[in-house]
């Protein structure tokens, strides 16, 4: 068996330069040194704004101190790492030489063992390589025993340096927080925002340039993955005013308008960096107080056009809905509730203009169409969910003060069926200002508006959703009770104030739903307990208000029970007539190609099944089961309102509110329901052949007339 040399062990040298590092060191040195100069200088006079006065004295005199604090901080900074870049230089200067003596040592000893083992074998055999003699055996254990402890040395060389680099490399990381860095990647964009925060009068410049120049480079990258790149990189910025403005600004309501149709367009996972971006700069862009400033003309452009037929202003919309999810999603925010209000308004304007359109209202339907279960959310639901969690709720009864915004809000489709709309309704009732009274009132007339006795297709809001919120609606009446206690005394005046009669009615209709009757009822209950209550003065003509107004409350809750049933019967009136247009359009239709006597019995079997299927125009009237209320209600509706000493005068109370009661009756009316006509069992045996008559004896009339011979003509 042969004995041979083990193969060397690697000694590579540490890695870094002692040069480099000594050179930086002394660099980050002089640094630290012109910075202390500039201390000095900054202590001096000078930092004191000589001659300038008031707020900009002021604001410069703190704009140097936080100079000066910086540049004081910088340098102590720089100095410690200038301190331990040359201990880091030393360190790797000693290792390498370390490493070098190994490397010496090792050739030596290889050096010696192949020498040693020369003398031990037969010149005909390889030199370095002998049969099993001890002597052998022993050059090669030791050799490998002399490797084994350079091995060590080497890998504790190793260590020490590495250790020495990493408390390097924290020293200059906890260096870097000065001006914001972390010692990660991207501390020179950390270090720009955190110096434009603190020296705003340089950094609002810096940031502005920054601004135009990534709005420029938008504009000049039409593909959504190359903005995608340069949205990422922009992040830290956009949240800073200086940037978001100029950002805005530089791409114009054209390229805003390009920017949100290409989001509407694009699929959110590959859009989200794009969206967040201009959603945290709609958040952070502050508009100057100058006429025609771009970045106030951003914030409030008209961006999703209401009478636009193309696609295009659906796709904004759905890009508006994007934007709207980014700042939800992110910790950077989105843009202000007031801007989430006014695009929910244009929304609604579009929606309001388009709603013929065979896709539909909504930029949802329009832009993707079919009922695909990727497609993404409808904007105005994502509107909604914004205001609702919004934590003013002004914004909410901001965008519902108006019947218009309550109108289409209520006459549209939702893919909840309303559970967001009800939310945005019990928010808007949270605002205990004059936004939430407007919100209430505009509601309650919308729906006495809306929900009218006739044709339900001229409905202007849903039924279905109107009784879906009318719940949170209810809470909202009692949360501002003045809006409908004034109502309800004006009720009792005809002709009432105008949208006045509106209101009530909605309210009438509201009340239908039970928790929103209890509510409203409870909270007048308390209303009349702290009226006064001096009945002197007082009479069925003019009666204490405190009365009358539970006691209208009351002829106000009977309307809304008799107008719901009316609005039943429309709706079976509207269904009995479908049927019957669709039965003529097929059946009937059919039946009447068949001529002569075949036909008049085809129609007349036609006619009979059309009874006999329901199919005739006529239905079955309803019974009106709905609750009745009346004067003796409206009386116990004003003694709940009364004292226990007050309630002696019960003749009085119970005059007045029955007198209240009726004028209220009178002056709202009662809902008239339509009344199915009757069966007509004769029409489809008699009017085949009253038609039949008729088409012979107009075939008679039109035919030509055969000329008459005359005798005489004869003769002649």
């Amino acid at each position: 068996m042969s004995v041979f040399l083990p193969a060397p062990v690697p000694l590579d040298l540490p890695p870094g330069s002692p040069d480099g590092v000594g050179d930086l060191a002394r660099v980050v040195a002089s640094a630290a040194f012109r910075l202390a100069l500039l201390d000095g200088h900054l202590a001096g006079p000078a930092a004191w704004a000589p001659g300038w006065l008031g707020d900009d004295a002021g604001a410069a005199v703190a704009q140097l101190g936080r100079l000066a604090q910086l540049v004081r901080d910088a340098s102590s900074a720089l100095d410690t790492v200038a301190g331990r870049l040359a201990e880091h230089s030393e360190a790797l200067e000693s290792a390498r030489a370390f490493v070098r003596s190994l490397q010496e040592h090792q050739e030596a000893d290889f050096s010696v063992a192949e020498y040693r083992l020369a003398r031990l074998v037969d010149p005909a055999a390889q030199m370095s390589s002998v049969t099993e003699d001890p002597q052998a055996v022993a050059v090669v254990d030791e050799l490998e025993a002399a490797e084994a402890g350079r091995r060590r040395q080497h890998t504790a060389v190793l260590e020490e340096v590495a250790a020495d680099a990493a408390r390097t490399a924290a020293v200059l990381a906890d260096a870097s927080s000065v001006v914001g860095g972390t010692g990660q990647r991207g501390d020179e964009i950390r270090a720009v925002v955190h110096l434009a925060t603190l020296l705003p009068g340089w950094g609002d410049r810096e940031l502005a340039t920054r601004g135009r120049d990534l709005a420029g480079e938008l504009l000049a990258m039409p593909s959504m993955e190359e903005r995608q790149s340069l949205a990422r990189d922009a992040a830290p910025f956009v949240t800073r005013p200086a940037f978001a403005g100029a950002l805005l600004a530089g791409l114009g309501e054209d390229g805003i308008r390009d920017a949100l149709s290409l989001l509407g367009d694009t699929p959110v996972a590959e859009g989200r960096e794009m969206a967040r971006l201009v959603a945290a700069a709609f958040g952070a862009a502050e508009p100057g107080a100058s006429p025609g400033d771009p970045v106030d003309a951003a914030l409030h452009a008209v961006y999703v056009d209401p009478d636009d037929p193309e696609r295009e202003a659906d796709l904004i919309a759905m890009g508006l809905a994007a934007v709207l999810a980014s700042g939800a999603a992110s910790h950077t925010g989105g843009p202000r509730p007031e801007t989430v209000v006014g695009w929910a308004r244009q929304m609604l304007a579009r929606e309001r203009m388009q709603a013929a359109g065979a896709a539909g209202p909504r930029a949802v339907d329009r832009a993707y169409g079919g009922s695909d279960d990727d497609r993404p959310t409808d904007p105005l639901a994502r509107v909604v969910e914004n205001l609702v969690d919004c934590e003013d709720p002004s914004f909410a009864a901001g965008l519902m003060r108006d019947r218009e915004a309550w109108e289409g809000l209520l006459s549209r489709p939702w893919d909840d069926a309303g559970a967001g709309l009800t939310e945005l309704v019990a928010r808007a009732g949270a605002d205990g200002g004059s936004a939430g009274d407007a919100a209430v009132r505009a509601g309650l007339a919308s729906v006495g508006g809306g929900l009218f006795e006739g044709d339900p297709a001229d409905r202007t809001v849903n039924r279905d959703l109107v009784d879906v919120v009318a719940p949170a609606l209810g809470e909202a009446v009692a949360a501002h009770l003045p809006v409908v206690t004034s109502a309800l005394t004006a009720v009792a005046h005809e002709p009432l104030p105008d949208g006045t009669g509106d209101l009530v009615r909605g309210l009438g209709y509201l009340t239908v739903d039970t928790t929103a009757a209890a509510a409203i009822t409870a909270s007048l209950r308390d209303w009349a307990l702290v009226q006064p209550h001096d009945l002197s003065g007082t009479s069925a003509v003019a009666p204490l208000r405190a009365v009358a107004v539970p006691s209208t409350f009351v002829a106000v809750r009977q309307y809304g029970q008799r107008l719901a049933h009316a609005l039943d019967c429309f709706e079976d009136k509207a269904a009995a007539e479908l049927r019957q247009f669709r039965w003529d359009a097929t059946a009937g239709l059919a039946s009447n190609v068949v001529p002569g006597l075949v036909g008049v019995g085809a129609g007349a079997l036609e006619g009979y099944l059309a009874i006999w299927w329901d199919m005739d125009g006529t239905w079955d009237d309803r019974v009106d089961r709905r609750p009745v209320l009346d004067a003796g209600d409206a009386a116990r509706a004003a003694f709940d309102g009364l004292t226990a000493e007050e309630s002696v005068q019960a003749n009085a109370v119970s005059q007045q509110a029955r007198a209240a009661y009726e004028r209220a009756s009178e002056v709202l009316g009662r809902p008239k329901a339509p009344v199915s006509p009757e069966h007509d069992y004769w029409e489809p045996a008699t009017g085949g052949l009253s038609d039949l008559a008729e088409d012979r004896l107009t075939r008679d009339k039109q035919a030509p007339r055969r000329p008459r011979v005359s005798w005489l003509s004869l003769v002649r």
